[in-house]
């Protein structure tokens, strides 16, 4: 099978497939009220032509086809792809023996992302934090690294929502912090690690700057997302 589709070797109990006298329907596990972009899941399905190929559509777009077996059920591994923002996404299920036997479902999927207002700010300042696609998490949390000297974890807030929504100002640098190169990583674990997933990394530069006028130096911060 071609693209995201790959052949599945789970049963059939673990779908709760809706009942269906005259038709195909499917399902999807584990079933969630939003999924990540990206996210990997079992589809199962019934009521399809036995031994005969079904193809699969995931916003009218073709993944590839899987074959159902003699009792005319599916099962594969499903990739839900990249999506950008929160929305729903339509996954279709067509009989390749008869194109009026088809099953439909909506999943709502969202990306992971985190955007910080201003980008430019002073240590001290509260930025503007709006974050969504932390669906396994109960809170939000920014762990700033500078080497092996300086660490400091900071939460953020709840988030809330099917999809691990959240926005809310928060002061991630202390009035005072020295000028460099720091990086942060928000995500959605109390304590630090480079291997939680999902994250999104900033690289964070504290500068001074002369004011000429008052004869002083002020600090300023440049936030700049990491791939």
């Amino acid at each position: 099978m071609r693209g995201w589709l790959g052949v599945g070797t789970v049963g059939a109990a673990l779908f709760v497939l809706p009942a269906s006298a005259f038709g195909a329907s499917i399902g999807v596990a584990p079933q969630k009220r939003c999924y990540r972009a990206s996210e990997r899941v079992f589809l199962g399905g019934s009521g399809f032509t036995a031994n005969t190929p079904a193809e699969v559509t995931l916003d009218r777009k073709s993944l590839g086809q899987t074959p159902a077996n003699g009792q005319g059920m599916i099962f594969g591994v499903l990739s839900l792809g990249a999506v950008r923002g929160e929305r729903n996404r339509l996954l279709t299920v067509t009989d390749q023996a008869n194109a009026a036997n088809f099953a439909t479902l909506t999943l709502r999927a969202t990306d992971v992302a985190v955007n910080v207002k201003p980008r430019r700010a002073g240590p001290g300042r509260a930025v503007r934090i709006k974050a969504r696609g932390f669906t396994a998490s109960k809170r939000l949390y920014a762990h700033v690294r500078r080497g092996r000297s300086y660490r400091r974890n900071v939460g953020i807030g709840r988030l809330k929502g099917a999809c691990g929504k959240l926005s809310r100002k928060k002061r991630i640098f202390r009035l005072g912090t020295r000028p460099g190169v720091y990086t942060v990583q928000f995500d959605g674990k109390r304590r630090y690690s480079k291997k939680t997933r999902p994250r999104i990394l900033y690289r964070v530069t504290i500068f001074r700057r002369l004011v000429r006028r008052r004869s002083a130096s002020t600090a300023a911060e440049s936030w700049v997302r990491l791939p």
